[in-house]
């Protein structure tokens, strides 16, 4: 079964007078519980997205936060023995420290289960309390994570107050569970992470910013993730996951957790209305999900970057990209969205992003240059020259089936040469031009995340043409079906792409004496915009 143990000082209140704060993290993910568990699929992701909201809105430098994958206990103990070296750092300083351990993995009666070997809870809570940290928090998301807060008579509850002292600034510990000690914890493919950790990180995010004050406390966050965990795994087959809590805290009860002031932001406002799940194209990680009502605007702080939103209806997903700039507060409203069906949900998968221009049917138009050249270099030197091109193409994407593209193109060009006209006569300027104009199949595949492969037979109208300049003799031409195969490959960015596309032709032809056939080759350089 799924478990995150999220273990973290819990922050101050953002204030002028507030001391300076170190805040110190050791994020730990463990996809196995030994011989009798299944892997887990995301432990890996909820420590990356927790990590990236503490940099990115918490206050924590990147040095400052340790990711751990797959460690043996001696490793956890390790990380966590340089953690309290850096709270000691701080507290010689003068400043108030804050220490932060996250564990997402399995465990059972009491213990986390670091592979095959075995950490209590109880001896990981005993260090925890014994660190020279001012304030201490824990979130443990997992089965049977109440344990530990069961340790020191926790409760299960959508909220909890702390009586403020109004002169002291927070101290203590509080430890936070995603299920009570007899309740499973769950993962979602959907969410690509375990629900109580993605619930907890778009409060975060400014999810749980009931007050709008611009900072998120741990109690909001709390009671976000409490009801969003309930609400979701109340029709799952793994049963409610009801997130409990313990604590002992004093001071000034409004404990800080994020600031999301001067941030990049979704601003979920105006006519938005439901759930919107918020997908990070560049780090392939479901970043948040906002839960949006007419009349109050709920914002939610993302990193500079590109992101895709979805909206659920009763039988259709509403999609939209966006992209967000430092500082920019993006509004997010219904008529941006796109109606797909159910089996196009682009978000599923490890290869989603750019998965709806991938899929959808859809024309795309582009100017291109080239050059053709025949294969047979008697032919090349006395008929055909070679030419510089310059053409036009349109292509229907995903036309014919999906992965199956038509190409309709057209060019034209030329070159001014000289040819002999016997052993002993001088040259003859002449005009050379040749317009074609094809049709063909493309079978696309995709390398990486932006990088189309594609190959494909095609037809082509070839029209050659000579116009002798002295005027001695009269112009020749030619008209023939030429058939041929096509490589290339495309790289997009956004609704621009630029492409790289060889094609090979078979020409067969006719002069006084004999027929004749021979191969000639182009090669173009496309850059195509997709509406």
């Amino acid at each position: 079964m799924r478990w995150l143990l999220l273990l973290a000082l819990a922050l101050p209140p953002w204030s002028a007078a507030a001391a300076p704060t170190r805040r110190v993290a050791v994020l730990v993910a463990h996809p196995t519980g030994g011989p009798d568990t299944e892997p887990l699929q995301y432990p890996t992701r909820d420590a990356e997205k927790l990590g990236a909201v503490l940099t990115e809105l918490g206050g924590f430098a990147a040095e400052d936060v340790a990711v751990l994958t797959a460690p043996t206990g001696p490793q956890v103990a390790a990380a966590l023995a340089q953690a309290e070296a850096r709270v000691g750092q701080a507290k010689a300083a003068g400043e108030r420290a804050l220490l932060l351990f996250y564990y997402s993995g399995h465990a059972a009666s009491g213990d986390l289960q670091l592979g095959a070997q075995r950490l209590p809870m109880a001896t990981l809570q005993q260090a925890l309390r014994g660190s020279a940290a001012d304030v201490k928090l824990a979130f443990l998301d997992a089965c049977q994570s109440g344990a530990m807060t069961r340790l020191k008579g926790g409760v299960r509850a959508p909220g909890f107050v702390v009586e403020a002292e109004p002169d002291a600034q927070a101290a203590g510990m509080v430890v936070i569970t995603s299920s009570s000690a007899h309740e499973a914890s769950q993962e979602s493919d959907e969410l690509r992470g375990s629900f109580f950790t993605h619930h907890l990180v778009s409060g975060l995010r400014g999810a749980a910013d009931r007050s709008g004050d611009g900072v998120v406390n741990l109690e909001e966050a709390y009671t976000y993730a409490y009801h969003r965990t309930v609400s979701q795994t109340a029709g799952t087959r793994g049963g409610t996951q009801h997130p409990t809590f313990t604590y002992d805290l004093r001071g000034n009860g409004q404990v800080g957790l994020t600031r999301l002031g001067g941030r990049g932001a979704l601003l979920f406002a105006g006519d938005a209305a439901g759930r919107y799940l918020v997908y990070d194209r560049d780090r392939d990680l479901v970043v948040g999900e906002v839960d949006a009502r007419p009349g109050h605007p709920t914002r939610l702080s993302v990193a500079p970057g590109r992101y895709v939103i979805k909206k659920r209806t009763a039988d259709h997903l509403l999609l939209q990209d966006v992209a967000v700039a430092a500082a920019q507060q993006r509004a997010v409203g219904e008529g941006d969205f796109q109606a797909v069906a159910f089996d196009e949900d682009v978000t599923k998968g490890p290869l989603w992003l750019g998965e709806r221009v991938r899929r959808r049917k859809a024309w795309q138009v582009g100017a291109r240059v080239g050059y053709q050249a025949f294969f047979d270099a008697p032919s090349r030197d006395d008929l055909f020259h070679p030419s510089a091109l310059v053409g036009v193409q349109v292509e229907g994407q995903n036309l014919v089936a999906r992965g199956l593209s038509l190409h309709l193109d057209a060019a034209f060009g030329g070159t001014r040469t000289a040819v002999a006209a016997g052993p002993y006569a001088e040259a003859v300027p002449v005009d050379f031009s040749v317009f074609l104009a094809s049709v063909g199949l493309s079978f696309d595949g995709w390398i990486g995340q932006a990088t189309r492969l594609r190959a494909g037979p095609h037809i082509t109208g070839v029209y050659l043409r000579r116009d002798f300049r002295d005027g001695q003799a009269p112009f020749q031409d030619l008209f023939t079906l030429s058939p041929g195969a096509a490589v290339g490959l495309d790289w997009r960015w956004g609704a621009l792409a630029v492409g790289l596309t060889v094609r090979a032709h078979y020409l067969r032809y006719a002069t006084e004496a004999e027929d004749r056939s021979l191969g000639f080759g182009e090669g173009y350089l496309t850059v195509g915009y997709l509406p």
